[in-house]
């Protein structure tokens, strides 16, 4: 029987329905050890023989895939492929696809509850209830507020929904903007508009060789806003 090798924490904690998917149309289901995300020694023994492979964020190295020579497809969960050994597989004529989109109102869902976290001084005040003190934050409301969005991929559009819904003025920026999208709330804007006028800035795109909030992109935005990332961590050059 041919297998599938399943490694995302979230699908190997408590077995998935949906493996029955796969062990209907006759493949045997190979997880790696449950809730733990696998390192290569583990992927090195179960790898191997396998057909295709649901993977999670693990490295996927060339020598991982060099050893798993009846491979034939590697499916990510979730949008990102950096974890992967794109040229290798290239060279092993494995193809790989990301599954963009699939956890899309997730992300936006967390994005719009860490505005309201930040603006609200939820955190705050949650660790000073812990530690038995009583503090009070002025808190802001989200309305009237001016939300920069950066990506506006399925996550970015979703969050201009909710911020639109919240009565935010909403600014969306993309490198490949959808001009059919349109909200009343929403405009298209670059990324030099987004630093000037937003109170809120989310970000939603891939990680690349620069981050794109540096030292510049700090000085160019209003005093005190707020960045919300919930993309990939290169996106923000932490130490500026």
């Amino acid at each position: 029987m041919e297998k599938i090798l399943v490694t995302p924490r979230s699908l190997t904690k408590k077995r998935h329905p949906a493996f029955s998917l796969f062990e209907d149309a006759g493949l045997s289901v190979v997880t790696c050890t449950p809730g733990v995300m696998p390192g290569e020694d583990e992927l090195l023994s179960l790898l191997p023989g396998c057909i295709g492979y649901l993977a999670g964020v693990e490295k996927i190295t060339a020598r991982l895939l060099e050893a798993a020579p009846g491979l034939q497809v590697i499916s990510r969960n979730g949008a990102g492929m950096e974890n992967v050994d794109i040229e290798a597989a290239k060279r092993l004529g494995i193809k790989v696809f990301p599954t963009a989109g699939a956890n899309a109102r997730g992300v936006a869902e967390l994005t719009t509850g860490l505005m309201i976290g930040l603006l609200r001084s939820i955190p705050f005040s949650s660790g000073a209830l812990k530690a038995e003190r009583w503090e009070r934050r002025e808190g802001m409301e989200l309305e009237g507020k001016c939300l920069g969005i950066i990506g506006c991929g399925e996550v970015g559009r979703l969050v201009a929904g909710m911020a639109g819904a919240l009565g935010m003025r909403v600014l969306g920026y993309d490198l490949y903007p959808n001009m059919a999208f349109c909200l009343d709330s929403f405009e298209w804007a670059d990324t030099e508009q987004i630093f000037r006028q937003a109170d809120i800035i989310t970000l939603h795109v891939p990680g690349g060789e620069k981050p794109l909030i540096d030292r510049e992109a700090l000085k160019a935005m209003k005093e005190g806003v707020y960045i919300i990332n919930t993309a990939r961590a290169s996106v923000v050059d932490e130490e500026a």
